[in-house]
């Protein structure tokens, strides 16, 4: 599969769930109206198969949808998870390494020239941060930018 078409399943996959869910239906019941069996809705939900545009088709007009509509849904929702695991990776790693260093949100904020009440926004993930922020941010760790948004390991 190209990275296009993984892309194209993977927003179909994540607008079919999301829609399934919003109207209370289980695989079981998505199956039934669609005339599908609950394994291919099952593997179109998991994106663990490649199917058939007519499937797609199917399950599109079961939710009273299309299949461009769906891929446009399921692409603004991964588009927002994705920003959701981005702050969610940059609040954990300013806590990390402020911790790491024994500095308090009062004393990372002066070294960075931010408010205290913005590296407390971004380490609650109430508040994205700004590039420059994230830049003054790496810079008061002396660490490069990508630091930040890596995944940390399991304790």
């Amino acid at each position: 599969m190209t990275q296009d078409t993984d892309d194209s399943h993977v927003f179909f996959s994540r607008a079919m769930k999301h829609i399934r869910l919003q109207r209370k239906l289980s695989q079981a019941e998505l199956a039934e109206v669609s005339k599908l069996s609950i394994v291919t809705i099952n593997h179109v939900e998991g994106v663990k198969r490649r199917v058939s545009l007519t499937t797609l088709e199917k399950i599109a007009s079961s939710l009273n949808s299309s299949v461009s509509e769906m891929m446009r849904s399921g692409a603004i929702l991964h588009s927002q998870e994705d920003s959701v695991t981005t702050r969610l990776l940059l609040s954990r790693n300013v806590r990390k390494f402020r911790e790491e260093r024994g500095l308090s949100q009062e004393n990372l904020a002066s070294l960075a020239g931010v408010s205290t009440s913005t590296v407390a926004s971004i380490e609650n993930t109430r508040k994205a941060a700004t590039i420059d922020v994230v830049h003054a941010l790496a810079g008061a760790f002396k660490v490069d930018v990508h630091h930040l948004f890596l995944p940390l390991a399991p304790e």
